[in-house]
């Protein structure tokens, strides 16, 4: 006989009643039992009315550990409370190898995580403790349906955080829409978002699908989500709530199954404080909250950046530069970076077209030579 794996959640059949209330239970007759669920589907070839059931805590510490269970024909039962004494008598011997073994598959789990604190991407890149932390988050947040606000200065790379959560995620195979919030007229961005019907204003001349639809099944980026305006969050907020909509000049409500991601470069309780962000909208969107630090705070990590940088540069320029000076190298380090990870990346480039004299066009060193970094850095 195939029996299946069962999950209950606490109070959920007679299983997860006894679980969550630590108390014996015995049903006399399981096919007069509304309550009892049979998840692993042992008994569906059996007459229930034939049944008698059994459940008993087991119980380690004070804390109740796991449950056990047993069928016993009904006629067969000449008392109940014989019965749950013996099969408590056998849950109380069993009882610290389940809590032992609850230890382990914990133990297990959170060594997994640990294992996954490695880069996500390959377009991440950093080794920084602040940035292992991150990676650590990351590998928990993208296994669920959760809804993430990722906040940093401009330029620290939060939309490729946002991707390598899709990247690593049940949705990675369904799409990623991105929207950059301040780049769109406030008047437009509703129907951006939801779409509209033809003959909803002028020059809607044909129904358009929203961003939030065209994202259904997976993940909408909502990037600079500081900029929406006031009104605008009220309705962004029922559709996070509900995950439905209406498009703009239609009635019917649109039910999409989406991840949001939000991200913004301002502090939020400022503009909370000010009246210029929803409260509600702003603990909505932050279930999970992700900072990304400024790369003056993780400057261990722009060797590797300018490595990784000069890399996608020399495939893109056909060129073939190894490194930098160690001159060179240390201007980079010392800077304070204001445009973060967006500013290295251009000074990179620029180095590259301009300022061969900074750089190693082979293994050897023997051909340097002597100058200045670009005056951004």
């Amino acid at each position: 006989m195939c029996i299946r794996d069962s999950t209950y959640k606490p109070g959920e059949g007679i299983t997860g009643q006894v679980a969550q209330t630590g108390k014996p239970m015995v049903i006399a007759n399981l096919g007069k039992d509304e309550h009892f669920l049979d998840r692993t589907g042992a008994r569906r070839f059996l007459d229930r009315s034939e049944l008698s059931f059994l459940c008993v805590p087991i119980i380690y510490d004070g804390k109740v550990v796991g449950v056990l269970s047993a069928d016993k024909v009904a006629h067969q039962v000449d008392s109940q409370d014989y019965e749950l004494r013996y099969l408590s008598e056998v849950a109380s011997l069993i009882a610290k190898a389940v809590h032992t073994r609850a230890i382990e598959e914990e133990n297990r789990r959170l060594r997994n995580i640990l294992g996954r604190t490695q880069r996500p991407s390959s377009e991440i890149v950093g080794n920084a403790k602040c940035m292992r932390e991150i990676f650590g988050l990351i590998s928990q947040v993208a296994d669920s349906n959760t809804t993430v606000l990722i906040h940093g200065e401009t330029g620290t790379g939060k939309e490729v955080l946002a991707n390598a959560i899709h990247q690593m995620g049940p949705r990675a195979n369904q799409p990623f829409i991105a929207i950059n919030c301040a780049a769109i007229q406030s008047t437009m961005l509703e129907s951006e978002l939801f779409g509209y019907e033809a003959g909803a204003f002028t020059g809607a001349e044909k129904r358009k699908h929203g961003l939030m639809e065209v994202a259904d099944g997976g993940i909408l980026f909502l990037d600079e989500i500081s900029s929406i305006p006031i009104d605008m969050q009220a309705k962004l907020l029922r559709a996070l709530e509900e995950r439905a909509f209406r498009r703009v000049g239609g009635t019917n409500l649109i039910r999409v199954d989406v991840q949001i991601l939000a991200a913004s470069n301002r502090h939020l309780p400022t503009l909370m404080e000010d009246g210029r962000f929803r409260e509600d909208l702003y603990y909505r969107l932050k279930v999970v909250d992700l900072h990304l630090p400024p790369l003056r705070e993780r400057k261990e990590d722009i060797p590797e950046l300018v490595g990784a940088f000069i890399h996608q540069n020399n495939a893109r320029m056909g060129v073939n530069i190894t490194d930098i000076t160690p001159r060179a190298m240390q201007a980079l380090v010392a800077y304070s970076w204001p445009g973060n990870i967006r500013e290295l990346r251009n000074v990179i480039e620029r180095a590259m077209l301009f300022c061969d004299c900074l750089l190693y066009t082979s293994p050897s060193p023997r051909d340097r030579t002597r100058s200045r970094m670009p005056s951004s850095a």
